[in-house]
């Protein structure tokens, strides 16, 4: 893989880093608000993944919004930054606050997140304590059903904002990265991720239900 894999060719990037300890308090108040999830969706394929193993504990948008409103603010930051990275884009916030953005901890040895493709045209992934483990497939587009074997680990190191390519407005799927947070090993403990999602030039298109299927 590239050292420095840019958005434009892989499509991942490390483009920011941020202080988590800025985050602490927040961290600690949304630990005491998670869900466990424990849960597969989709199908194969599903029209927007394949079939896809959730086991961690989560605290959506909405919660997050109640209880630490002050990380919106740390959102609208990393859209900023986003935009000046990507000029010939508009970087745009998500309508649904739920999803926008989320906080998940992987606290039990085997938690993960299993391999998909982004309905949103960019997200952002930072660990804030532990650090970040991604499993993503080379070239993009390229699925796991066709050579998961040759699936490239990153490891990104805590406040590090790196961005994945989802759904395009020009390509769709068809150039999106595919990736997984790969079942946790007890040399990732504790790990605790914010992930952000965004869209691009105005293309919201997203499947149905995805946020009931995904945080319900």
């Amino acid at each position: 893989m590239n050292p420095t894999p840019r958005f434009e060719t892989e499509g991942i990037e490390h483009f920011g880093k941020i202080d988590p300890a800025a985050f602490e308090g927040d961290l600690l108040v949304l630990k005491n608000h998670t869900q466990r999830r424990d849960k597969v969706t989709g199908g194969k394929h599903g029209g927007f993944g394949i079939e896809r193993e959730f086991h961690d504990d989560i605290c959506d948008g909405d919660t997050i919004a109640e209880f630490a409103p002050e990380l919106f603010d740390l959102y609208e930051h990393v859209r900023q930054l986003l935009q000046r990275r990507l000029p010939g884009h508009k970087v745009e916030a998500s309508p649904w606050r739920n999803s926008a953005i989320t906080l998940k901890s992987y606290n039990t040895l085997g938690d993960e997140h299993g391999w998909h493709v982004e309905s949103n045209g960019l997200t952002v992934v930072c660990a804030i304590e532990g650090r970040g483990r991604l499993h993503i497939m080379l070239p993009c587009g390229v699925s796991p059903d066709e050579s998961a074997d040759d699936a490239i680990e990153l490891t990104y190191e805590t406040g590090n904002l790196y961005m994945l390519r989802g759904h395009q407005p020009d390509t769709g799927y068809a150039n999106a990265i595919w990736h997984r947070v790969p079942p946790v090993e007890a040399r990732d403990l504790p790990r605790t991720t914010l992930v952000m999602n965004f869209y691009l030039d105005g293309d919201f298109a997203r499947p149905e239900g995805i946020d009931a299927q995904h945080y319900n």
